[in-house]
């Protein structure tokens, strides 16, 4: 083997070294914020209070044509609306 073939020989394989430890930390990277994104909706999803979500429900109870839609709930409401205003 000749001395530029030696020389050849360590130019390539401290570039195919470079590559892969360049591939490694990009591919570490991506997976670490890809479950830093998991991490954070998964934390929206489970933040919701308790009475954040009964005012979501009630309040499609309200709307027509909401398949939560309960017209006595409806009623209840106006009644006791009306009947508290009297007082």
């Amino acid at each position: 083997m000749t001395s530029t073939n030696k020389s050849l020989n360590k130019m390539l394989l401290v570039s195919l070294f470079l590559s892969i430890g360049i591939g490694l930390s990009a591919f570490s990277a991506i997976t670490l914020s890809q479950a830093n994104e998991n991490i954070k909706t998964q934390q929206n999803i489970t933040a919701k209070p308790a009475v954040e979500k009964n005012t979501e429900r009630e309040l499609s109870m309200l709307i027509p044509g909401n398949k939560q839609f309960n017209l006595r709930f409806l009623n209840h409401l106006l009644i006791n609306n009306t009947t508290s205003e009297g007082r």
